[in-house]
Protein backbone atom coordinates (compact mmCIF):
# COMPACT_ATOMS: atom_id res chain seq x y z
CA UNK A 1 0.00 0.00 0.00
CA UNK A 2 1.39 3.43 -0.91
CA UNK A 3 1.29 6.43 1.38
CA UNK A 4 -1.31 9.08 0.50
CA UNK A 5 0.06 11.98 -1.51
CA UNK A 6 -0.06 15.48 -0.10
CA UNK A 7 -1.69 18.21 -2.15
CA UNK A 8 0.60 20.73 -3.80
CA UNK A 9 0.82 23.55 -1.22
CA UNK A 10 0.84 26.37 -3.79
CA UNK A 11 -2.16 24.97 -5.64
CA UNK A 12 -3.98 24.50 -2.34
CA UNK A 13 -3.34 28.15 -1.38
CA UNK A 14 -4.55 29.38 -4.79
CA UNK A 15 -7.72 27.29 -4.59
CA UNK A 16 -8.54 28.31 -1.02
CA UNK A 17 -7.94 31.98 -1.93
CA UNK A 18 -10.77 31.73 -4.49
CA UNK A 19 -13.31 30.86 -1.78
CA UNK A 20 -15.03 34.01 -0.44
CA UNK A 21 -14.73 34.33 3.32
CA UNK A 22 -16.17 36.74 5.88
CA UNK A 23 -13.70 39.21 7.31
CA UNK A 24 -13.63 39.38 11.09
CA UNK A 25 -11.58 41.14 13.72
CA UNK A 26 -11.14 38.90 16.74
CA UNK A 27 -10.59 40.80 19.99
CA UNK A 28 -9.97 40.26 23.68
CA UNK A 29 -8.49 42.07 26.66
CA UNK A 30 -5.14 41.29 28.24
CA UNK A 31 -4.73 43.12 31.55
CA UNK A 32 -7.37 45.68 30.44
CA UNK A 33 -5.43 46.28 27.19
CA UNK A 34 -7.31 45.50 23.95
CA UNK A 35 -5.72 42.95 21.60
CA UNK A 36 -6.97 41.85 18.19
CA UNK A 37 -6.26 40.50 14.74
CA UNK A 38 -7.99 40.14 11.36
CA UNK A 39 -9.23 36.65 10.54
CA UNK A 40 -11.01 35.15 7.57
CA UNK A 41 -10.74 31.72 9.20
CA UNK A 42 -14.13 31.94 10.91
CA UNK A 43 -16.62 29.08 10.95
CA UNK A 44 -20.04 28.35 12.38
CA UNK A 45 -19.82 25.04 14.25
CA UNK A 46 -23.21 24.58 15.89
CA UNK A 47 -26.41 26.44 16.71
CA UNK A 48 -27.34 24.16 19.62
CA UNK A 49 -25.12 24.62 21.54
CA UNK A 50 -24.12 27.95 19.98
CA UNK A 51 -20.50 27.36 18.93
CA UNK A 52 -18.26 29.12 16.43
CA UNK A 53 -14.57 28.75 15.67
CA UNK A 54 -11.69 30.93 14.64
CA UNK A 55 -8.06 30.06 13.97
CA UNK A 56 -5.01 31.95 15.23
CA UNK A 57 -1.69 31.39 13.42
CA UNK A 58 1.21 30.51 15.68
CA UNK A 59 3.12 33.38 14.01
CA UNK A 60 0.52 35.97 15.10
CA UNK A 61 1.76 38.52 17.62
CA UNK A 62 -1.43 38.00 19.62
CA UNK A 63 -1.12 34.20 19.75
CA UNK A 64 -0.11 34.18 23.44
CA UNK A 65 -3.00 36.49 24.34
CA UNK A 66 -5.55 34.17 22.76
CA UNK A 67 -3.94 31.12 24.39
CA UNK A 68 -5.00 32.69 27.70
CA UNK A 69 -8.18 34.62 26.81
CA UNK A 70 -11.42 33.60 28.47
CA UNK A 71 -13.71 35.96 26.51
CA UNK A 72 -13.49 36.94 22.85
CA UNK A 73 -15.51 39.12 20.47
CA UNK A 74 -15.84 38.14 16.83
CA UNK A 75 -16.45 41.44 15.02
CA UNK A 76 -17.85 40.63 11.56
CA UNK A 77 -16.82 43.60 9.45
CA UNK A 78 -19.12 45.70 7.30
CA UNK A 79 -18.32 46.55 3.68
CA UNK A 80 -17.01 50.00 4.70
CA UNK A 81 -14.40 48.56 7.08
CA UNK A 82 -11.63 47.31 4.78
CA UNK A 83 -9.28 49.86 6.38
CA UNK A 84 -10.01 48.36 9.80
CA UNK A 85 -9.29 44.89 8.41
CA UNK A 86 -5.96 46.08 6.99
CA UNK A 87 -4.97 47.74 10.28
CA UNK A 88 -5.70 44.63 12.33
CA UNK A 89 -3.95 42.39 9.79
CA UNK A 90 -0.75 44.37 10.28
CA UNK A 91 1.86 44.15 13.01
CA UNK A 92 1.32 47.65 14.40
CA UNK A 93 1.43 48.02 18.15
CA UNK A 94 -1.63 50.25 18.59
CA UNK A 95 -4.23 48.80 16.27
CA UNK A 96 -7.04 50.31 18.34
CA UNK A 97 -5.81 53.93 18.09
CA UNK A 98 -8.17 55.01 15.29
CA UNK A 99 -11.01 52.56 15.98
CA UNK A 100 -14.22 53.44 17.77
CA UNK A 101 -15.23 50.89 20.39
CA UNK A 102 -18.51 50.18 22.10
CA UNK A 103 -18.00 49.52 25.77
CA UNK A 104 -18.25 45.91 26.77
CA UNK A 105 -16.85 44.29 29.86
CA UNK A 106 -15.49 41.07 28.34
CA UNK A 107 -13.98 41.93 24.95
CA UNK A 108 -13.53 45.01 22.70
CA UNK A 109 -16.44 45.55 20.31
CA UNK A 110 -15.79 47.49 17.11
CA UNK A 111 -18.44 50.09 16.43
CA UNK A 112 -20.24 49.78 13.08
CA UNK A 113 -19.36 46.13 12.56
CA UNK A 114 -21.98 44.20 10.62
CA UNK A 115 -22.35 41.88 13.57
CA UNK A 116 -20.65 40.93 16.80
CA UNK A 117 -20.55 37.58 18.55
CA UNK A 118 -19.60 37.86 22.20
CA UNK A 119 -18.11 34.55 23.26
CA UNK A 120 -16.57 32.51 26.05
CA UNK A 121 -13.67 30.24 25.09
CA UNK A 122 -14.83 26.61 25.26
CA UNK A 123 -11.85 24.71 23.79
CA UNK A 124 -8.39 25.43 22.34
CA UNK A 125 -7.21 22.54 20.15
CA UNK A 126 -3.95 23.03 18.27
CA UNK A 127 -4.41 22.12 14.60
CA UNK A 128 -1.23 22.12 12.53
CA UNK A 129 0.34 25.57 12.89
CA UNK A 130 -2.83 27.18 14.25
CA UNK A 131 -4.65 27.43 17.55
CA UNK A 132 -8.38 26.92 17.09
CA UNK A 133 -10.61 28.83 19.45
CA UNK A 134 -13.88 26.97 19.86
CA UNK A 135 -16.17 29.66 21.23
CA UNK A 136 -19.50 29.45 23.03
CA UNK A 137 -21.61 32.40 21.81
CA UNK A 138 -23.17 34.21 24.76
CA UNK A 139 -24.61 37.27 23.00
CA UNK A 140 -25.12 38.52 19.44
CA UNK A 141 -25.34 42.08 18.13
CA UNK A 142 -26.47 42.54 14.53
CA UNK A 143 -26.69 45.58 12.25
CA UNK A 144 -28.06 45.83 8.72
CA UNK A 145 -24.73 46.72 7.10
CA UNK A 146 -23.61 44.64 4.13
CA UNK A 147 -20.63 42.36 4.87
CA UNK A 148 -17.00 42.69 3.86
CA UNK A 149 -15.59 39.53 2.29
CA UNK A 150 -12.11 38.40 1.26
CA UNK A 151 -11.63 36.57 -2.01
CA UNK A 152 -8.63 36.17 -4.31
CA UNK A 153 -6.50 38.12 -1.83
CA UNK A 154 -8.74 41.19 -2.11
CA UNK A 155 -11.46 42.72 0.02
CA UNK A 156 -14.77 42.62 -1.77
CA UNK A 157 -18.33 43.71 -1.04
CA UNK A 158 -21.61 41.98 -1.58
CA UNK A 159 -23.95 44.95 -1.68
CA UNK A 160 -26.47 43.03 -3.75
CA UNK A 161 -27.26 40.73 -0.80
CA UNK A 162 -30.63 41.06 0.84
CA UNK A 163 -29.89 41.32 4.55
Amino acid sequence: MTAPRSADADELRRTIARIPAPVTVVTTYVDDRPVGFTASSFVNISVDPPLVGVLVAETARSYAAFEQAEHVAINVLAESQSGVATTFAGRGLDKFRDVELDDHTHAPVLRDAMGVLLCRVDQRPVLGDHLMLVLHVEDVWRHTHAPLVYQDRQFRTLTDLHL
